[in-house]
């Protein structure tokens, strides 16, 4: 029932059914393992401007995985869903600010978004993540440096400059939360996998 209702959401263009959908190819659960099928969906969930839709899709051309590699189209993806106050793609634009990963280093930018994300509450996978890069931040910044990206943290925009989309940058997938994405968590997903099987089970069951 799982696959066939978001087959059949997401042929009328619903964002969290194709969403779903592409996590499902991604995984291989209850369909044939697809990287490519995965990316296609998320090429399209994405223009109804889901969040989870950008994360997931960013992280794949972080990676190059089912797309060409860009890192420029990864980075423009995370921040449009940091921007809409979305926590795991908050937590992978202040990795590559911290790290400086094919962008300027922004040790206070990049403190602050990871500190919004953590305040708003992120998965447990990222959790680790955080307080690492929060550690890293903090240890390079000075006390009035530190006052700032804690106010930073606190504003709407959390540092993020809207002018600013299309710059590049790039992080690992499995950094990325590519897998606990807003409502993709573990146990929604092991669901999906136990509807997959118990609707291909009984489709096989002869009347």
């Amino acid at each position: 029932a799982a696959l066939g209702w978001y087959r059949r959401a997401a042929a009328y263009g619903s964002s969290s059914a194709l969403s779903n959908l592409a996590t499902m190819y991604f995984y291989g659960f209850g369909v044939p393992q697809s990287y490519p099928k995965a990316a296609q969906l998320l090429q399209v969930a994405v223009r109804g401007g889901a969040a989870d839709a950008q994360n997931k899709l960013g992280a794949l051309y972080n990676d190059g995985l089912g797309v060409v590699k860009d890192q420029k189209r990864a980075l423009e993806l995370f921040r449009q869903a940091a921007m809409q106050g979305y926590p795991p793609a908050m937590v992978n634009l202040g990795r590559m600010y911290i790290e400086a990963i094919a962008v300027d280093r922004d040790v206070v930018r990049g403190y602050a978004l990871i500190r919004a994300a953590v305040d708003a509450g992120i998965p447990a996978s990222l959790q680790e993540l955080a307080r690492r890069e929060l550690g890293t931040a903090a240890g390079r910044l000075d006390a009035a440096q530190l006052a700032r990206a804690q106010a930073l943290a606190s504003s709407s925009l959390c540092g993020i400059d809207q002018r600013a989309v299309g710059e590049s940058a790039g992080i690992r997938r499995q950094d990325c939360g590519f897998d606990l994405a807003g409502p993709h968590d573990v146990q929604h997903l092991e669901s999906l996998r136990e509807q997959v099987v118990a609707d291909d089970a009984a489709m096989a069951t002869p009347p």
